[in-house]
């Protein structure tokens, strides 16, 4: 497990530790416990898919939100699930205030237990219900970024996501290679920067839209 993390870490060019390599274990440990109650993902049986797949796909939006140079970044993660990919971005950069989020109660139950097994500080997991004002509960106009792992559709996430990102807020939409590039209302015209996830060769790609 040790070997994978950080053999993927150096193939995305992102630094890790062995503290945060370490928390990944954790997090694992958590992942194949809960996930024999509650449906976590379908890589449960599947030990380098998962750590590909989401430990390591989670970190690309990593280079957007850090090339920024903002501190104090505060990031909405729409439809988190197990934490994806909020959970992997909190390991790799502590300074990043996340908010997680899913409609389901299960879910956010086990991110909090994550939160609390790893000592995620300025980390919370929320449970909300997105729709055209974006989610009830949640600050508006706060977030710097939003992000989303295999959630919905671009057009959905924006219309979500905006109520809840600054003016010039990104919005960053984890997608496969040939997904298209679409307009958004509200949004400029979107950037796409393609990436490869480092032991399968998988093309990849983030979306990303500035909020008007």
């Amino acid at each position: 497990m040790k070997d994978l993390i950080r053999k993927g870490a150096d193939g995305l060019e992102t630094e890790i530790s062995e503290e945060q390599i370490s928390d990944f274990i954790t997090f694992y440990d958590e992942i194949n416990k809960w996930g024999k109650k509650i449906n976590l993902t379908a890589l449960l049986n599947n030990k380098e898919k998962l750590v590909e797949e989401l430990f390591l796909d989670s970190m690309a939006p990593l280079k957007i939100m850090e090339g920024t140079g903002n501190e104090d970044i505060t990031l909405l993660d729409i439809g988190s699930g197990g934490g994806f990919p909020g959970i992997p971005i909190k390991i790799i950069n502590r300074s990043i205030i996340v908010t997680l989020s899913d409609s389901i109660e299960k879910k956010v139950f086990f991110m909090r237990n994550v939160i609390r097994a790893l000592s995620l500080d300025k980390t919370v997991a929320a449970n909300v219900k997105y729709g055209e004002a974006g989610a009830p509960g949640l600050n508006k106009l706060f977030f710097d970024f939003a992000v989303s792992k295999a959630v919905a559709t671009a057009d959905k996430l924006g219309i979500w996501a905006a109520p809840h990102l600054k003016k010039n807020g990104r919005l960053i939409c984890m997608k496969s290679e040939g997904e298209a590039l679409i307009r958004l209302n509200g949004y400029r015209e979107p950037e796409s920067f393609p990436y490869t996830l480092p032991l399968s060769g998988i093309k990849r790609k983030l979306i990303v839209y500035v909020k008007e």
